[in-house]
């Protein structure tokens, strides 16, 4: 009778192992179907024909980004397209299907990339991913309104096939060929800025070894010249964002710096300006230009206003003022230098004025001068900073390096290199 039993509780147990097992099982199966059907219903394909059934127009939608750029002198030129993936499908194809006025050498061609290859069915564009894509173009004028439509190729089931209806429209710009290398010059301003960080303080000082930190106009032009650096590093970029946070933490409320006319002024009025002292505390000194003073700068007497107030102009879609502003600070350069008012007081060029001479022309798509290209180069010294002025011989004489004319040159530098197509 006890070998009975035990053979039963034997039998049972293997059935409780066998049930166990099959209800593990299935659990697992149903987790994975479950896991499954929540990341197909979630996906990105998934996702679109949704909003697709739900009458969503936007769906699928890539964004074209157009850009033609020609040399000045000649109507030759570079076209440019990026594009920003589909959500929804990969891009296998794309092409001008028409384009006016007529440029030569766009329509039908191929030649947007993706990671270097042509996109293609066999090197397609990834959901979601950027490709880009660049053509030699002839027969362009620069300032001239161009629109084009296209086509997109997509797999099967793609929401974005077939041509583009809607107009995309953009204008040729010019650009300056420039035959001076000019990543060395950067690299070695960024690392004369980086190089004298101070980190406790999330700031700049306004020469190497000074106990003066201005938040504006120095540390402002300073986070803005290395956030475009085009090989910036996590450290720089970090940097840059660094002093651009410290700047904010001073909490100095709507101060007007007349530098804020390089990215955007509500006023292209330019009033003198005042220094103030924001703290001063263990010998260190945290200051501020602040353009409130009563007198207005006329930007027929100072060169760097007339760049200011085209750069100002221009971000307000005023360009015949701004081409005017800018042509009278273009004219005072002499060969050497911008000849204006101070000039004629002190019989000094300052560097900053011919950074802003390029910066402006790049700005507007002016040819940018190479004499005053090459002179702002002259006054770079071995540490990577820009002198800050210099004599009819181009000798720097007792000038110093600094932190806002060398943030001014970056700049101007990294503006330069932008406006060539590449």
């Amino acid at each position: 009778m006890y070998f009975l039993r035990a053979c039963r509780n034997i039998e049972e147990m293997r059935r409780i192992i066998a049930l166990t097992i099959i209800l593990i099982l299935v659990g697992a199966t149903v987790a994975y179907v479950g896991v499954n059907s929540y990341l197909s219903y979630n996906s990105p394909s998934a996702k679109c024909q949704r909003e697709a059934s739900q009458g969503d127009s936007q769906v699928g939608v890539i964004l074209v980004i157009p850009a033609l750029k020609v040399q000045f002198g000649t109507s030759s030129g570079v076209f440019t397209v990026r594009l920003s993936g589909s959500a929804c499908s990969t891009i296998t194809g794309f092409t001008i299907t028409s384009i006016s006025p007529l440029v030569s050498g766009v329509v039908g061609a191929s030649f947007v990339r993706y990671q270097g290859d042509l996109i293609s069915g066999a090197n397609p564009e990834p959901i979601s991913e950027p490709a880009s894509g660049s053509i030699p173009v002839s027969n362009v004028t620069i300032g001239q309104s161009y629109s084009f439509t296209y086509a997109i190729t997509e797999p099967p089931g793609g929401f974005s096939s077939g041509t583009n209806n809607t107009t995309v429209t953009f204008t040729a710009a010019g650009y300056t060929l420039v035959t001076i290398p000019l990543a060395g010059n950067i690299t070695s301003a960024v690392n004369y800025l980086t190089s004298t960080y101070n980190p406790h303080l999330g700031l700049i000082p306004e020469t190497p070894n000074s106990s003066a930190y201005w938040l504006y106009s120095d540390n402002f032009l300073a986070a803005w010249a290395l956030s475009q650096y085009p090989n910036a590093s996590a450290a720089v970029a970090h940097t840059a964002a660094n002093i651009s946070q410290s700047i904010s933490d001073y909490h100095l409320g709507n101060i007007v710096n007349q530098y804020e006319a390089m990215q955007v002024s509500s006023s292209c009025v330019f009033h003198a300006a005042n220094n103030y002292t924001v703290s001063s505390s263990g010998g260190v000194q945290i200051k501020v230009i602040v353009n409130n003073g009563t007198g207005i700068l006329n930007h027929t007497q100072y060169a760097d206003i007339a760049f200011l107030d085209a750069l100002c102009q221009n971000s307000h879609g005023n360009t015949s003022a701004a081409l005017a502003a800018y042509n009278i600070g273009a004219k005072m350069f002499d060969g050497t230098g911008l000849r204006d008012l101070p000039y004629n007081q002190t019989q000094q060029y300052q560097t900053y004025k011919l950074a802003l001479f390029i910066f402006a022309a790049a700005d507007l798509n002016q040819p940018i001068n190479l004499t005053a290209l090459s002179t702002l180069l002259r006054m770079q010294a071995a540490s990577g900073g820009f002198y800050t002025g210099y004599d009819a011989g181009y000798s720097h004489g007792t000038t110093m390096t600094n932190t806002e004319t060398t943030s001014l040159a970056l700049l101007a530098l990294e503006m330069v290199v932008n406006q060539e197509p590449g």
